[in-house]
């Protein structure tokens, strides 16, 4: 329940509008036990608390644009393509992981690296921090 609160959060926070300069993504490493926690029925609930705390403060100071949680690394790939020949290699999810992201947006860097800090996988983990490039194309042609 907690989660699915959370993602609905997310996505109805996204469709504000802000007079904010600039977006950043956060994105979210986590280790195997941040993971683990997120399906225990013991840690689950202050795991996604945490995040949905987060969410919430993101969306009273109206900075949220987009974002969400990702699977776990076990149940993701990796895909390449070398000299026209694509190949496929599970991920082994035995280290530190993206394990989701959220799109901000704040009056500069420094801004988005304070939010970062409250990232409750910023005690764990890392959250890294990169400005959103304006897209040179249009994405719904």
């Amino acid at each position: 329940m907690i989660r699915t609160t959370l993602t609905s959060l997310a996505a109805a926070l996204a469709l504000g509008t802000s007079a904010h300069a600039e977006e950043f993504a956060l994105f979210v490493y986590e280790t195997p036990a941040d993971f683990a926690a997120r399906d225990d029925a013991a840690r689950g609930p202050g795991y996604w608390g945490a995040y949905a705390e987060l969410a919430q403060a993101m969306g009273a100071a109206g900075i949220v644009r987009g974002g969400g949680p990702l699977t776990s690394p076990a149940l993701g790939s990796r895909v390449a393509v070398r000299q026209g020949q694509s190949s496929v290699t599970s991920v082994d999810g035995s280290g530190e992981a993206l394990s989701g992201w959220f799109v901000i947006d704040v009056a500069d860097r420094a801004a988005a690296e304070a939010w970062a800090a409250r990232v409750p996988a910023a005690s764990t983990a890392r959250i890294e921090v990169r400005a959103v490039l304006p897209t040179p194309m249009p994405m719904n042609p």
